[in-house]
């Protein structure tokens, strides 16, 4: 006996055209009523154009949302990054002070000579010395300023 059996429904047949100027509930009881046994399941569904066009108007609307919700984004981002600049740039400068077991300052600094031992020491504002150097060739002027010193006191 050869395979004699036909199809009676093909993929995307209704189970009859009454079927279709019903509602929903009606649909849905008149299924129950044939049905061998009823399962709750995942499946695909063939649409038909209109329900295309439907899909593609959705996308769109779906795309401005998502960018409208990117650009929010951009803006969000831009604003915590300035918000974060100053503490990450003091972080910055406090973990090179630890690190370092000094800071840079910006301050008046006086530059104190010792002509007999060819040194300049540096002091900061608050009478500490900060560094020190050689003297410069042209910083070697012990014979003037002991003249100024003289016309000064004089």
């Amino acid at each position: 006996m050869a395979n004699d059996k036909v199809r009676e429904f093909e993929i995307g047949d209704k189970y009859d055209a009454q079927l279709s100027i019903q509602t929903p509930d009606v649909i849905k009881n008149t299924l129950e009523g044939v049905a061998y046994n009823v399962v709750n399941d995942s499946y695909t569904k063939t649409l038909s154009e209109e329900e295309v066009t439907e899909r593609r108007k959705q996308l769109a609307n779906v795309s401005i949302e998502i960018n409208d919700i990117e650009e929010e984004k951009k803006e969000v981002i831009t604003e915590f990054k300035e918000r974060l600049a100053k503490p990450l740039s003091d972080k910055k400068e406090l973990l090179s002070t630890i690190k370092h077991k000094s800071e840079y300052r910006t301050g008046n600094l006086y530059q104190l000579d010792d002509q007999e031992n060819g040194f300049m020491y540096i002091f900061d504002e608050e009478g500490i010395c900060v560094d020190s150097r050689l003297l410069k060739p042209t910083e070697r002027q012990g014979r003037i300023r002991t003249i100024n010193q003289e016309v000064s006191n004089g």
